[in-house]
């Protein structure tokens, strides 16, 4: 599945992990077809962007043999060969989420993607090396809406974003994500928005909106997930129901997108500023509470452990311009009263340490 993040969310440091936590549930990393029937698309394309599988592999220090033995196979020579069969084959060579799945369903390419890289230093250099045209990026939402039309004549409707990349239509559902969403583009075809009424379809729905994904995620930190479920109503009042019932979905669907923020850090509160820019103002206040309120909490041990050290890393925080320097500085404002706090007869915290 691939959720579409916004530019800048998927650095290495937060892939990989992403890609401990998966490790952690499943025993390995699994191969990027996997990862898509997994509901990890969003994953699988940061991880391509990094390397792929077999590179990913070796920065998480994990074995794979019969990787490794195909992507040694792989001479520039052999995969000029390859490149005319896929050429011949699909009238192109595909662009680089579509060649991950022709790898993942034909283990004659399996290995392709990092030979290309290796061997010609990317998909564009390869397609020169062939006299193949390069790929355009023409994407309008004129020509979303008439490839979406092509597909309902087909199916009936307008599949989700994960169906249209079992499908095929990776790039059109990246597309639809960055230029709308799902809901949006339904809207514009005068299809009818299906109500989220199973954690399954919370989960595509997730997966569509960043901004959805990245306030739900607040529900792995925040200690009430009915807050989480009524701003997200609020938002998206067409789509649920009920807060009532979306509280009860929540934390799986976060669980299975994988996209927590557990352990909270400002980094992380950073990376969900990027994510929610676009919300209404009186969104924007509600939710600088909660994050407020999580921040107080998740920085108590630390701050029991060092006072110091914690009153440091805040300061740090609050003096850069770093999207989180006005949340950083009312965490400091707390922990600087509570640490300046005395009591008449017994001192306080400051002269303890």
């Amino acid at each position: 599945m691939r959720k579409i993040r916004p530019k800048g969310y998927w650095t290495l440091e937060r892939t990989l992990e992403e890609c401990r936590n998966l490790v952690d549930e499943t025993g390995n990393l699994p191969p990027y077809g996997k990862l898509l029937k997994l509901g990890q698309s969003s994953l699988a394309a940061a991880i391509i962007n990094y390397g792929g599988v077999y590179e990913v592999r070796k920065l998480l220090k994990i074995e794979d043999k019969a990787y490794k033995a195909k992507a040694n196979f792989w001479t520039a020579k052999k995969t000029l060969k390859a490149g005319k069969k896929l050429i011949k084959q699909y009238k192109e060579i595909p662009p680089r989420t579509r060649l991950r799945e022709i790898e993942s369903e034909d283990a004659n390419f399996k290995g392709i993607s990092v030979a290309i890289r290796d061997n010609f230093g990317g998909l564009n250099a390869f397609r020169d090396s062939l006299k193949s045209k390069r790929r355009r990026k023409s994407w309008t939402e004129e020509n979303i809406l008439e490839k979406c039309r092509i597909i309902i004549d087909e199916v009936g409707d307008l599949p989700s974003n994960r169906k249209l990349y079992k499908l095929g239509y990776a790039d059109m559902a990246t597309q639809i994500s960055r230029k709308g969403g799902y809901g949006y583009f339904r809207k514009l075809l005068g299809l009818n928005i299906p109500q989220i009424r199973t954690e399954s379809q919370l989960v595509d729905f997730l997966q569509e909106n960043p901004q959805a994904s990245a306030i739900g995620a607040l529900a792995s930190v925040a200690e009430s997930t009915n807050d989480i479920a009524d701003i997200l109503v609020k938002l998206w009042p067409d789509r649920f129901p009920s807060a009532v019932q979306l509280s009860r979905s929540l934390p799986g669907a976060i669980k299975h997108i994988g996209h927590s923020l557990h352990p909270f850090s400002l980094e992380k509160a950073r990376g969900f500023y990027d994510d929610v820019y676009a919300i209404p103002t009186e969104v924007k206040y509600v939710l600088d509470d909660i994050i407020y309120t999580i921040a107080v909490d998740q920085y108590q041990l630390p701050f029991n452990k060092d006072p110091e050290k914690a009153l440091q890393e805040l300061a740090k925080f609050a003096s850069e311009k770093n999207g989180v320097s006005k949340l950083a500085q009312r965490v400091l404002d707390y922990y600087s009263q509570v640490y300046d706090f005395t009591i008449p007869g017994h001192g306080g915290l400051r002269e303890a340490v």
